[in-house]
This record gives structure tokens, sequence and C-alpha cells, in this order.
């Protein structure tokens, strides 16, 4: 049953996987390393109710385990519990001391940003930045911070730094975003924010910043953002014109609909 457990996790066949872990949990109800891997498999299947069970029930067969109240934080703060995943999520923190690893220490800093304990988060994204000088989640992760707490510069700068692949993809259509005004016609905090920093809007610089994005063609989200870029700049037709070029040359049916939809 393990063993093929593993394989199906490993094989991103999450339905036999949880099948599997389920009949091993049942046959082993005392072993809280599989009620846990059980938890893995149903978060990765969005499952949260039976994740959280899941974990919940390892957490009370070894609670001094770590990595188990780092797992219960991350279902709790998708799950909008943001309060109950943060004292998770430092529960986990106090238990492993040193020993937190990097996915665990982003899971922390997630937790403070979904609570609106920004510089804390940014500081622990930093930490992770010390030990993998360049990772480009965390690079990611560590802009988005600054930018829900409305340090704009320096989301940019930072976007900026993610070197390739997806994320850098992402990030690049988000700073179009910033250099478009990102929020203001519905935060104050924004407007504010860009009238004592007037030199952060720069809509030819978000246009050519979205076509870039656009032409790297590795990001299902960089049509969508690209889309709210030409409707704040007021700029649709390069853009447009760009999306349906990339849509005649889409082969596979997700991406010729994601371009179908911008």
């Amino acid at each position: 049953l393990l063993f093929l457990a593993h394989a199906a996790k490993r094989a991103d066949d999450l339905e036999l996987a949880a099948r599997e872990y389920r009949a091993a949990v049942e046959r082993l109800p005392g072993r809280a390393a599989l009620h846990a891997e059980l938890s893995d498999v149903l978060y990765a299947k969005k499952n949260d109710d039976e994740a959280e069970a899941a974990i919940r029930a390892a957490i009370a067969l070894d609670p001094e385990e770590a990595h188990y109240h780092f797992s219960l934080a991350r279902i709790l703060t998708r799950g909008k519990r943001s309060e109950a995943g943060c004292e998770a999520a430092e529960h986990g923190a106090r238990l492993a001391g040193e020993d937190a690893s990097t996915n665990e220490l982003q899971i922390l800093a997630g937790s403070y940003d979904s609570v609106g304990r920004y510089e804390e988060a940014q500081e622990v994204f930093r930490r992770v930045l010390e030990r993998i000088p360049g990772d480009p989640k965390a690079l990611y992760n560590l802009a988005f911070s600054y930018l829900c707490s409305h340090h704009l510069r320096e989301a940019r700068d930072t976007y900026f730094e993610i070197e390739d692949g997806p994320r850098r993809t992402d990030g690049l259509i988000t700073v179009a975003w910033l250099y478009a005004g990102s929020n203001s016609a519905q935060c104050a905090d924004c407007r504010a924010y860009y009238a004592r920093q007037p030199d952060m809007l720069d809509f030819e610089a978000a246009e050519e910043l979205a076509l870039e994005a656009l032409r790297r063609a590795d990001s299902d989200n960089a049509p969508r953002l690209a889309v709210d870029v030409a409707k704040l700049i007021g700029r649709p037709d390069r853009i447009r014109a760009l999306l349906e070029e990339l849509r005649s040359e889409a082969e596979e049916d997700q991406q010729i609909a994601i371009y179908e939809r911008a």
C-alpha cells in the first residue's frame, strides 16, 4: 500500500495516492506520518476540510513534530482563517527553531502577510533569501509582501531581481500594473503613494513590460493581467494585437482558451 501510495504521489496521481494513503491509515491508525502524507495529498487536491482533519490527527499523535503545525498553518491560511493559521505557523516555528526549512519559513512569512504583519513577513522572506540567494519563489513572495504594504518601489525592484521562468514573467506583468497605477481607483493608500512618488506612474513603461511579459508565453496569469494594464492606461491596441497573434500560434486548447478570453 505504502509503495503504491508513494509512487502515485510522485507521479502526481492524487486520486490514487489519496485512496492508498486512506487504506494505509485504516490499517495503521497510530502512524502520525501516514496521516500527514494523506493530508499533503488532500491539500494538493484542494480538499481542505479532509486535509485539516488528517493533519490534526497527525498532530494529536505527535504534537512535537514542527512540520505538522506548518502543514496545518497553510491549510488554515488558504481557508481564510488567517489568525489561526498564523498561530499554527508560529507554533511550528517555535518547535523547529533554527532547523525550520526554507519551505516552512515561507509558510510562516505567508501567514504573517495574511494577517497584515508585513514587516515580520518581509524579515522572514529575507532569511530565506540569505539561505537561497535569488530563489524565485522567495523573491516573488517578498515582492508581493512589499506590494501589500504599499512599498511599491521595493516591490518593483524585487520583482526585477527574479531571473527567469514563469515567476519572472508574473513579476514583469505586475510591475507593468504598478506603472499603470495599480489599484488607485479603489485604494486611497495607492492614490496617496502615487501622489508622493509620481515617477512610479509611467504608462509607456507599463505597456512595454506588459508586451514583454506576454511574449515570454510561459505564464497563464500574464494575459489576464495584461488586459488589466491595457484598461488602466487606455492603450489596448498593441496588447490586443499581440494576444491575437499568440492565440493564432498556440497549439494547446488550454492556451488557446486563455488567449481567447483575454
